[in-house]
């Protein structure tokens, strides 16, 4: 007996020694993230810089911060605060590479990965910028997302026009008040240098969604920290953080400038969709090819609650069921599932991949799951930021809706 209670004391012991050295190393990074924080205040000129500051230093160690709270063992601390420091400040002294391939790193999409995006209409001006603006997204590494850096261009500062200072003395990306700076300050370099460089910021703290860190480049850092713990871009969160900052002023209904840009008396609440009439989303796979032509064909048909017929009515988890069953897209014998259901159980019920919840991962026929508060409806992706549905008894079967419309809960990939 007092031998089997001799062991249960030394596991136990080791067990409280391995939860004090997650203590530890958790307090250690904090203090880490407490210092750079200070550091790089002190260079801040107003509140709302040290807000962004905060915010960008916050996002880049959301990576190691949830594997050490999630008990996953990364045995070399010390590097895991090199690379926290390196991810933030990007001073090659502290860089440093860590193991995550044993991990779920679905939520940490990789800067390679490509944009899916390809430019359309863009002007000639701003095509004669590219090689310079790829040079810097080079720098920033994002060269991957140079269409979407044109398309930027394209609505800041609309292709030239004819003016002959276009190339050479004009602040084509509109950056020169995120560098602090009076509007239109920086020439076509220095403006190219800085717009490149705040959108990449932007877009890594943003993980990768594009629609997210476009409306933050126009929003600035304050719309990240507003909107990330509501689940990210949409057009809820935007309309939301308008009203806020504009102190729930309005703009005159009847002026341009509310029909261009929104109601609300604060930066533009249309942005994403003013740089998205500059791209197109490229279609990779075949099957969702299929899924969505499927899809398309049931638009204008009714919404039925309960129901499970694509002719005479279903809802939106009987359509995105019944669209993926005649495609084939899932098993057989695969059971409906409501949207909670889709959302737990897809990947084993289904064989669905699971993405993430970036906007910008979805690829057409993936399965869309939203929660604006609670998980509540199910969409299929098309294609260009819209989605195919059956949105209500009144709308029907549609295809109008944007992809953003409201906060993504989960995106999921059929693999059949």
């Amino acid at each position: 007996m007092r031998l089997k209670k001799e062991t249960g004391q030394t596991k136990y012991k080791k067990k409280l020694a391995n939860i004090i050295t997650k203590f530890i190393a958790v307090y250690a990074i904090l203090i880490v993230i407490s210092m750079v924080i200070l550091q790089n205040n002190s260079f801040a000129k107003d509140d709302k810089d040290k807000r962004d500051v905060e915010s960008e230093f916050i996002s880049s160690i959301d990576m190691v911060i949830d594997i050490l709270e999630k008990d996953k063992d990364i045995s070399d601390y010390a590097n895991a605060y090199k690379y926290i420091y390196y991810k933030y400040t990007g001073d090659e002294d502290y860089k440093a590479e860590l193991d995550f391939s044993a991990y779920d790193m679905s939520d940490y999409s990789s800067v390679s990965n490509s944009s899916n995006y390809e430019g359309k209409n863009i002007a000639p001006g701003v095509l004669a910028l590219r090689d310079r603006i790829l040079k810097e997204a080079q720098k920033c590494g994002i060269k991957d997302y140079i269409d979407v850096l044109l398309a930027l261009v394209m609505q800041e500062s609309g292709g030239s026009s004819g003016n002959p200072d276009y190339a050479t003395n004009y602040d084509v990306f509109q950056s020169s008040e995120s560098k602090g700076l009076p509007p239109n300050t920086l020439k076509t370099d220095e403006s190219i240098k800085q717009g490149v460089a705040y959108f990449a910021g932007q877009l890594k703290k943003c993980k990768y969604d594009v629609d997210f860190a476009l409306q933050a480049y126009n929003f600035g850092g304050g719309f990240i920290t507003y909107a990330k713990p509501k689940g990210g871009y949409s057009k809820e969160n935007v309309t939301n953080f308008a009203k806020k900052q504009s102190g729930g002023k309005k703009r005159d209904p009847n002026s341009s400038m509310a029909k261009n840009a929104g109601i609300w008396a604060y930066g533009d609440q249309n942005y994403v969709e003013h740089v998205r009439q500059y791209l197109t989303q490229t279609q990779k796979s075949e099957n969702g090819n299929a899924i969505v032509d499927t899809a398309l064909k049931y638009v204008g048909n009714k919404y039925v609650y309960g129901g499970a017929s694509l002719t005479d009515g279903c809802d939106c988890s009987h359509f995105v069921w019944l669209v993926l069953k005649e495609v084939g897209a899932i098993p057989k014998n695969a059971k409906y599932l409501n949207t909670s259901g889709i959302m737990s159980s897809a990947p084993s019920s289904w064989k669905c991949k699971k993405i993430g919840t970036a906007a910008n991962k979805a690829e057409p026929g993936d399965i869309i799951i939203y929660r604006p508060g609670k998980i509540h409806h199910a969409a299929i992706y098309i294609g260009d930021g819209k989605i195919v549905e059956a949105q209500s008894s009144r709308a029907g079967i549609t295809s109008n809706r944007t992809l953003t419309h409201e906060a993504i809960a989960g995106i999921f990939r059929p693999t059949m």
